[in-house]
Formats: C-alpha cells, structure tokens, sequence
C-alpha cells in the first residue's frame, strides 16, 4: 500500500531590597556605643546577608525566564516541511519546526510574514489562493484550511519564481492534555503529489490514547487518486505526535483546550508530502 504525506504540517522583575535606613541606624550606634566596632561588624554581616538576598532574588529571575520559556512553548506554533526542487525529486524530507509570529493566521516565508487567510476572504473548507501575484503582491499561492478549524491552520505554500514547496501546521498549542480515556478525531488533509507536481485533498480518521500515550489511523485516498495509508503504533509525548512507519514520517501537535484538535505533517521520503488537520468527535 503506498503512502501519503501529512503535512504540515506548514508564542521579569528583580526586587532590591533597600537597606538605607538600616544602615543609617548602624551608623548611629557607633557613635553612642563604646561597643562600636562590635555593633560595625554587625552591620558589615547584615550588608553579607543582603548580598546573599540579592542572589536569592537572581536565582527568582531566573526561575521567571524558565517560565517565560515554558509559555513560548505553548504559544501558536507548530512545525513544517519545506521542499527543495533537490527534495521533490525523492530525497528525504526535511521538517522544520519553528516558532511562529504569535498569529495563528499569519506565516513568515522566505522572511516574508503573510496573511494566510487574508482580510475579506472566508472558506469553511480549504481556499486555494493560486494567483502568480498571490495576494497583495506578495506572489505566494496559498492551499490553507478554513473556518471549519478554529485552533489551527494547515496547508501548503509555494512562491512565484521558487521551486520551493511548504507544507504546514501550527495553532493553539494544547496546555491542558487528557491523562486519561480515548477520543476520535476527523478531519482533513491537502498533499502534494510529488511525480505529478499535483496537490490534491482527502479525509483522515485517528483514534488517541490519552493514558497509553499512543495513536492509529488511516487517510483516504486524493482527490487525484493517490492511495490512501494506514497508521499505527503512532506516539504521544507532551502535546506533541510523531510516526516513524517505514519511510512515513508524522509530527504534529494537539491544538486548543482539553486537546480539541490535532493536526500535523506527513512525509512519505519524496513521494508525497501533506498537512492535516482534525478535531475530536
């Protein structure tokens, strides 16, 4: 049975602690006290133990950046895989995660950050945007899931004058992930059949195991006939999914509260490369 690509797929504050009056009243101690080096050196301690203060308040710091890292994490991302002309013809695939601008209807190629679903334009299924000016010039042709996903988008962008192809997923990253039970999700997908050049769209069906941290499926075949495929001993770590079957490569991630869509990218090393989009039944 052959294999189909899912692609892609293709978001601190120190404290110091014034010890200004303190000291002062060190100071005047001294001055009324035959004691006055014992009562200095006292103060000498209390000054070490502001500097040990102000290391508790750095290791604060750095514990707020950890968190600072972790709400990155969780932003609207999601990875890609971008193919060369030398890819198209067979070479391995090549995914790409990436950190994306935040907007979850935005994508930057080429160091270019477009609308994927631009302003005045609405689709409850894919939009094929394919003009050679893209749109507003800006000379990207867009195959871009629509309205009927609320935490991602998915797709797959060329450019005019590239031979470069990307197929994408990002959104909402799932915080919240199921521990336990069973779900089923359905959904779509748009591949790119690389011997024909042709991009074509279908159905995919997966059933997750949230406790077992595991995931099967299947795909339909393209609407250009490309066979559809067959997935098994899928894996679940954190909100991310990947599939190593043979030459079939998956990577995705869960989008949106309680894991309420997944979507991802497929590759099939050069035959067929998609992105896919689903969300629970």
């Amino acid at each position: 049975m052959k294999t189909k690509n899912i692609l892609l797929a293709i978001a601190i504050s120190s404290v110091l602690v014034a010890c200004g009056s303190g000291s002062s009243g060190g100071t005047t101690e001294p001055n009324t006290n035959t004691n006055t080096t014992t009562d200095t050196n006292t103060g000498t301690n209390t000054t070490t133990d502001t500097n040990t203060d102000t290391s508790t308040n750095t290791d604060t710091n750095t514990d707020t950046n950890t968190n600072t890292d972790t709400n990155t994490d969780t932003a609207t991302n999601g990875n890609a895989i971008k193919l060369t002309a030398d890819l198209k013809t067979g070479k391995k695939n090549a995914f790409s995660n990436y950190q994306s601008t935040g907007d979850m209807n935005q994508f930057v190629i080429d160091g270019q950050t477009i609308d994927l679903m631009p302003a005045g334009i609405s689709s409850g299924g894919f939009a094929l945007l394919n003009s050679a000016n893209g749109v507003n010039g800006d000379k990207v042709q867009r195959f871009i899931s629509g309205t009927k996903y609320s935490q991602t988008k998915f797709g797959i962008l060329t450019k005019t004058g590239s031979a470069d192809v990307i197929a994408f997923s990002q959104g909402t990253v799932t915080t919240d992930m199921p521990m336990t039970g069973k779900a089923d999700y359905a959904g779509d997908y748009v591949g790119l059949d690389h011997a024909k050049a042709a991009i074509g769209t279908g159905t995919i069906a997966l059933t997750v195991n949230f406790a077992d941290k595991s995931f099967s499926g299947s795909a339909s075949d393209d609407s250009n006939g490309f066979p559809g495929i067959q997935l098994s001993d899928g894996k679940i770590e954190g909100n991310k999914i990947s599939v190593n079957q043979g030459d079939i490569e998956v990577k995705g991630q869960f989008y949106g509260e309680d894991a309420a869509e997944l979507g991802g990218t497929y590759s099939n090393d050069g035959v067929y490369t998609a992105a896919f989009g689903t969300k629970k039944q």
